[in-house]
């Protein structure tokens, strides 16, 4: 038995509810035991993996400006001049700042960092303004004391040292993260050069890998310091030691506390270092939000299924028994019925389609109507224009034309003449409505032939017409009534030959054919709309039942004299009208 729609919907409404069930129960019993593994676990990895890499592009960026800086000629002739006076330290402080900027720093660094160039005479250069006395002393000491610093002077190759240390240059002391390289003059190290960044932006950059504000994170080095960390309850590098040795995988036991350890190292091999990023996290704190996850879940689960009962009633209300009464109106249409009384019931859309269903109705009764006469109005006009379209003077004329010349030429002309003229006749009265350009063409030229024989070649024709539109469909019998106008009208009365121009072109969807003559010309351009010949009344009439308002003739009066008549024509037989605005 066939099922109505209302009771498709209902049906399939209510396994989706059961569905739904299904699925909350799944979720209850079996996915919070595994969104640890799944879930948590890959996206923090991948979190702790992206952040590594981000610390290392940032760490690339300073490291290339020291290089940079070192390997530079200027640099070397700093380092290596003895300064004897302040204001010839003034200036390689300012030149040193020029340097920097040249090296496009500020685009590339996301942090503001300090340089510190220490001569070779003890000499500190920075790329701020330059500080002299007692304290630029203390700062060059606290360096010259630092064992980086003696492994970077005692080396004829150019070698990189990464770590932590107090500012030197503050006197707060503020942990900074140093980039320091010696600058290697004849295989002789002539200074060292430090990039200092604050630690707390390494610190700034790890809080984006953080769970949540119990997370803790260290970025520790390869001698096993801690370089910076980040988080509430931070540890000493004794303790993560502890962590590493009872680590079991990515679970660690702490103070009595399963937690989540996740490592990434940070491999720097052009410069010999490497770095691990050290992520400590409490389980207890994960197993906490997956159960509020869960209870919420369940409660929202609930809500849904109470909504979607309430769905239901209200969806057969408003939609399912106005859509069964439209579709059995529907059906009584397609019987042929098209005198049905629909009554508007529903809300919003499905009011719109009882009113819509109505206008269509109202629309197909009129249609109906208005087709049968446009029908009735093309049919008498093909009729007319295929039996009347030839002037009875011009047959009665052809005919004396030719009785003469059998009289006074020989046999080739005159089968020449009833060839073609036979070919006309069987054109005009057992052609179809339909032709081609092409064919309507050939007609033409064997038309103006017949002209040309009855008035002695007094007529000159060509035609002009795009080889694109040879194939093309064209009704029958529409051009040759527009040339016959040009013979009739435009050359009445005038002595000497005619010019008779055909052109033919595309324009967009469209074909257009301008048959201009070069005749008396036409008086009123208008007259397509008071009082047009015959003929050409009848052109715009069939093309436009046939296409529509946008279609058919334009008569102008040449500037250099004759008339000018353009018939527009879409390809294919098909109007184009919405792709074809001429205003």
């Amino acid at each position: 038995m066939k099922q109505s729609v209302q009771t498709k919907v209902i049906a399939a409404i209510l396994l989706l509810g059961i569905l739904l069930i299904g699925i909350l129960t799944v979720i209850s019993n079996v996915f919070f035991s595994r969104v640890m593994e799944d879930q948590v676990m890959p996206l923090s990895r991948g979190t702790v993996r992206t952040l590594a890499l981000n610390v290392q592009l940032h760490s690339y960026t300073y490291l290339s400006v020291t290089r940079n800086l070192t390997l530079s000629p200027e640099v070397m002739d700093l380092a290596d001049f003895t300064y004897t006076q302040e204001t010839q330290k003034q200036q390689g402080t300012n030149r040193l700042g020029q340097l920097l900027y040249n090296t496009n720093y500020w685009e590339r660094a996301a942090w503001p960092a300090r340089v510190l160039l220490l001569c070779r005479d003890g000499t500190i250069l920075t790329d701020q303004n330059y500080s002299h006395g007692d304290f630029m002393r203390d700062a060059r000491d606290s360096i010259q004391q630092e064992p980086f610093y003696r492994r970077l002077v005692n080396t004829t190759t150019t070698i990189t040292w990464m770590g932590v240390r107090d500012n030197p240059l503050s006197s707060y002391g503020r942990p900074q993260m140093i980039f320091a390289q010696n600058v290697v003059r004849n295989r002789r190290t002539v200074g060292v050069v430090l990039c200092m960044v604050d630690a707390a932006y390494y610190a700034s950059l790890m809080s984006h890998g953080q769970i949540s504000e119990l997370s803790d994170i260290y970025l520790v080095s390869k001698q096993g310091d801690i370089i910076t960390g980040n988080g509430t309850g931070l540890r000493t590098i004794d303790q993560l030691k502890e962590v590493e040795r009872n680590a079991t995988g990515e679970q660690v036991l702490l103070d009595g506390e399963n937690y989540l350890c996740l490592r990434e190292i940070i491999d720097f091999p052009d410069f010999s270092q490497q770095w691990e990023l050290v992520l400590l996290h409490p389980e207890q704190d994960l197993k906490k939000e997956l159960d509020s996850m869960q209870t919420t879940l369940v409660v929202v689960g609930g809500i849904l299924i109470l909504a979607l009962l309430g769905v239901i009633v209200y969806i057969n209300r408003t939609v399912l028994k106005p859509v069964v009464y439209y579709r059995k109106k529907i059906n009584e249409i397609r019987t042929d019925h098209f005198n049905v009384q629909i009554n508007v019931v529903g809300q919003d859309e499905v009011r719109d389609l009882g009113e819509g269903l109505n206008t269509m109705v109202d629309r197909i009764q009129t249609g109906m109507v208005l087709l049968k006469d446009r029908e009735d109005a093309l049919r008498k006009l093909e009729i007319q224009t295929l039996t009347a379209q030839i002037n009875p003077h011009f047959i009665r004329n052809t005919l004396n034309t030719i009785r003469v010349m059998a009289e006074m030429s020989g046999t080739p002309v005159l089968a020449e003449a009833i060839r073609t003229f036979t070919n006309l006749i069987d054109y005009i009265f057992h052609g179809n409505r339909q032709s081609t350009v092409e064919g309507e063409l050939k007609y033409l030229q064997e038309y103006m032939d017949m002209q040309n024989l009855r008035w002695q070649h007094k007529f000159f024709y060509r035609a002009q017409v795009s080889p694109a539109l040879l194939e093309e469909p064209i009704p029958a019998l529409i051009l040759q009534p527009i040339v016959e106008n040009s013979i009739t009208h435009g050359f009445w009365g005038r002595k000497g030959s005619g010019e008779i121009l055909l052109t033919g072109y595309e324009d967009g969807q469209d074909m257009v054919f301008v048959v201009e003559d070069d005749g008396v010309g036409i008086e009123d351009p208008n007259v397509l709309e008071s009082n047009a010949p015959h003929g050409l009344s009848n052109i715009q009439s069939r093309l436009q039942l046939l296409y529509g308002k946008d279609y058919g003739l334009q008569i102008r009066r040449r500037d250099v004299g004759g008339t000018a008549v353009t018939v527009r024509i879409p390809k294919g037989g098909t109007a184009h009208a919405e792709n074809h605005d001429r205003g």
